[in-house]
Formats: C-alpha cells, structure tokens, sequence
C-alpha cells in the first residue's frame, strides 16, 4: 500500500520537476511516458512500479528528462534478494539513450555487486567503459534492502548522495564525489539484471527530477522519550546545527528538574543527562526551542509530556504472531509479531531484547504507547506495514512455522511476556497451512496458554496495529 511521508519537505515545492511520478493513477504508460521493455513491468497494487518477468534477463524502462545541472533526484528502490553480479540494478540518472542496455553516455547508480560488499556506487559510462566516481557504506546493501535517495548534483559537476534508511522522510549523508564529463541528457530510467528466482523481486517508487530543494523548513522532534530515571532521548527529523543543539539552556523540565547538566549529539538524536531523577510513573513537561538545523532554519518551541516507567512482568505483552505469510490473504508479505501495552504509561523499549528461539534482537529509540500496539518485522518491511500502525524494524528478522519460543526482556534482563507457540494455537487446520496471524484472544489473561490464542478473524488474515479480531474480554 502507498505510503504516505509526511517528511518529504520538498513535496509542495515540485513546481519545476522534469519527472514526478508515484504511479498513483496504476500505469506507467502516460504522466510521463515510460518506455522499454514494457512487458517485463507493471504497477503493483501497492502502487510501486514492479519487475514482472518470468524468466533470467534484463529490463529497463526509461522517461525523458533535460535536466542535468542544479539538479535534484528522489526514488524509493526495494530489492527483495541479496545483490549479486547476476542480480542487481541501476538508476540511470543521466543517459543520451532510451535504452539503457546499450553503450550509452550518463551517470547510473549501481545497486549491488559479486561478493558481499555491495555498497551503493556512482558511475559515470562512456560506451562499453564504467568510472566510479563515489562509493558509499561498505555492506550497506549486501542483502535485501527498501531505501530512498536523494542526490544532488551542482553546476561544477559536484554530486552527493543521501539516504534515507528507516522509510521516515530523513535523508543521510552517505557519498560525494566529483565528475562534470557530461553536461547534457534525454534519458532517466531504471535498469534491472536478474535470474528466473527474482524476475519479480524488483520495485521502484516515488520519483522526483527537478530543481534542488531548498531547504525553508525548521527541524522538528520527531521522537522523545525517557531513557532511564536521569535521561532523556530525542530524535530530530534532520541534521542539527551543533551549537545551538548542544546548549544547556534550549532544553528545560519542569517540577524542579530544570536544564540539563550533559548533551550528547549524534546524528539526529540527542540524548539529555539531569543531575535529578525522575520519580517512577509521574508525568514531567519538557520544552525545547531555539534550535536550529544546518541551513539555519531555527525550530518552533517544542513542548511534550513524558514519564519514566519502569514496566513489570506483563505490562507489554506478546499479542499476536505471523510466522507463515504464504499465501497472503490481505497483509504484507512479512513475518511479524505485534506487541501490546497494557498499561496507561508510555514505555520505553529502549535497551529491551527480543529473543525469537537463540536470535536476539535489540530495541533501540522506541516507545509504546498506552493501550498501544507495535508492529515488529524486517526493516524493510515499514514501507508495506505505514498504515497499519506503529511499527520497528530489525535488520533480520524470522519466525519458524511450526513455532518457537519467544521471549521479551526489559533492559534491566527481566522477562516481560514470553510465549512458545505451534501450529496447534490456530485451532484450526486450514488457517494453519499459511497466510493467517494467530491472535491472543484477552491480553490481560496472561496464564491461560494455547487455550487464549486463536486464529484470526480478519478479513485480511490478521489484525496488526489494532485490537486483535478473535478479542474476549473472558
């Protein structure tokens, strides 16, 4: 389903794009034109732009475009495989051809390699003849990966590459190079390599060519919790200005705690340090102004509640499992589990672990809210769950069929919910066989076992995000 980023800043601005397509009206045939190997290609009914072959080859759809210089480029690119010299992809930026398979003159992206430390790369094509002329994080992209991009380029031929990990609308520093060989273009386009097993495990989304965007817009919090009984932790929606993010006196809480006495910055978190602690369970208020981002855009007063609690046995819970997605019936086609809060606190999971069988997988940065549902998967999957609900990605991320124990521990190592399903909680031998979530029926009955699960409900064959279909309050 097509996500909705409310971050992206540059959207009301694309008054001069030379391409701006999301596929939204379903075809790729007009507003603009898209032309190739057609067939190989099709509009999914998330709305993404697909690779739909069915045998080992290479597509490619390209659109016309003149500009080169000043220039800004957005997409959002999935790749459901691990890269390999046989499976990868290219974002042509700049091409003096239509089609991208043959010799041609431009500047591509290239998304993956041999080996295992496929990393994203620009290069510059001559003919037949390939120059790097920047490489980002070594790995970053040696196994399936949803990322958006956004590159720059200026008059001297100066590119930059940013990156945009977690699907939030926050690009990041991640290359830069310089190369001014070619000073004109007619062709941006998509490039795709692959055998039979991934001739459908290609997507592409969300395409701006224009103007660079200036950034107007002051930083935001996006993100405040307390992180333990004398810190606090925010994230910002973009990089900071280092002087007025690290100055005691932008940030206050009330109830005789006052500033801070330490300030760590890095990246787009700041953590705060008070010399008071923070009485269990009570709601404190912070206020945060006057800072400002790079291009010196300063923040409008900032102002939230929080508390610090520290959650007991049951308090989170366990409460809904999808360790087989095939056949979809309506959901993504990820494994998740789906995390409950009971109580009328915020919670933070910072530190907490979540152990599925001997795989142990940390939390970092994340509450959940009172009375509040979140939504744990592979990371790549928070583009396809966006609507669902409150959501948090791990790198890796895998549930066995049959079952398994899982375990969720607060940062302090103490067990918070710990379930062991198997295919007998379905109570039902149809659903069991795929493309169903097994619900607890009433989360505050906590020792009932297999007899407080059941098979979902929903029409789309499971309720993540949301109060569990199979719910009693018996």
């Amino acid at each position: 389903m097509k996500q909705l980023i409310l971050l992206l800043i540059w959207f009301p601005l694309m008054v001069s794009a030379q391409i701006n397509d999301d596929f939204s009206d379903g075809d790729f045939i007009q507003n603009p034109s898209w032309v190739g190997t057609s067939e190989a290609f099709i509009v999914n009914t998330a709305l993404q732009l697909q690779l739909n072959d069915t045998a080992a080859g290479v597509s490619w759809l390209s659109t016309a475009n003149q500009k080169v210089s000043d220039c800004e480029w957005h997409f959002w690119i999935k790749q459901s495989f691990s890269p390999s010299s046989n499976n990868n992809s290219r974002v042509y930026l700049v091409s003096n051809k239509q089609n991208l398979a043959e010799p041609l003159q431009g500047y591509f992206i290239q998304l993956g390699e041999s080996g295992s430390s496929d990393a994203i790369e620009l290069f510059r094509q001559d003919g037949e003849t390939v120059t790097s002329i920047c490489r980002g994080t070594e790995g970053l992209i040696s196994s399936s990966f949803a990322l958006g991009f956004k590159i720059t380029r200026n008059t001297s031929g100066y590119w930059e590459i940013f990156v945009d990990k977690e699907g939030n609308g926050v690009y990041l520093a991640e290359a830069s190079g310089e190369d001014a060989t070619w000073q004109t273009t007619s062709y941006f386009g998509f490039y795709a390599k692959y055998t039979a097993s991934n001739a459908d495990n290609f997507y592409w989304d969300d395409v701006y060519v224009g103007d660079i965007i200036i950034d107007t817009l002051p930083p935001e919090v996006v993100f405040a919790q307390a992180s333990s009984d004398s810190s606090i932790i925010l994230k910002f929606n973009e990089p900071l200005d280092e002087n007025s993010a690290t100055l005691l006196t932008n940030y206050q809480v009330d109830q005789g705690v006052q500033n801070p006495v330490n300030i760590l910055l890095n990246g787009l978190g700041v953590t705060l340090t008070f010399s008071q602690k923070f009485k269990n369970g009570t709601v404190y208020h912070l206020t945060v102004s006057n800072i400002k981002d790079l291009a010196g855009n300063t923040m409008f007063p900032y102002q939230a509640d929080f508390s610090w609690y520290q959650a007991e046995k049951f308090d989170v819970v366990i409460n809904e499992i999808y360790p087989d997605p095939s056949p979809s019936i309506g959901l993504p086609g990820y494994e998740y589990l789906e995390l409950y809060n009971r109580t009328e606190n915020t919670i933070s999971l910072d530190g907490w672990k979540l152990i599925i069988g001997t795989s142990e997988k940390d939390f970092q940065n994340v509450n959940i809210k009172p009375d509040g549902y979140l939504i744990l998967a592979k990371t790549s999957a928070a583009h396809d769950f966006a609507n669902f609900g409150d959501f948090y990605g791990f790198s890796s991320f895998s549930l066995t069929n049959s079952g398994q124990l899982l375990t969720l521990k607060n940062n302090s190592g103490i067990i918070i919910s710990q379930v062991e399903y198997d295919k007998s909680w379905y109570h039902d031998p149809d659903k069991e066989e795929g493309g169903w979530s097994i619900e607890q029926i009433n989360p505050d009955n906590t020792c009932s076992g297999s007899d407080n699960w059941h098979a979902s409900e929903s029409s789309y064959g499971g309720s993540p995000g949301e109060k569990n279909s199979v719910y009693d309050d018996i």
